[in-house]
């Protein structure tokens, strides 16, 4: 078992996704490229980062992620 944080981060060096009309990257913490949808947040807002793989306790705090696949 792995041990992480989840962390409250700024997003920085967002950018256009070249395949996608809807999508941005932005860079998380320096290194991790996190792909989102361009509507939903903008270069200096403040999110969560949940690392890649990452499983979320089954409580109300993380019921928003319900019902979400993973690819």
């Amino acid at each position: 078992m792995s041990d992480f944080h989840v962390v409250v981060v700024k997003l920085n060096n967002v950018r256009k996704h070249p395949n996608a009309d809807t999508l941005s990257i932005a860079q998380v913490s320096g290194e991790y490229p996190v792909i989102f949808r361009t509507t939903d947040f903008a270069e200096g807002d403040l999110v969560t980062y949940v690392p890649i793989d990452a499983l979320t306790p089954d409580t109300p705090a993380w019921a928003f992620l319900a019902g979400h696949r993973r690819i």
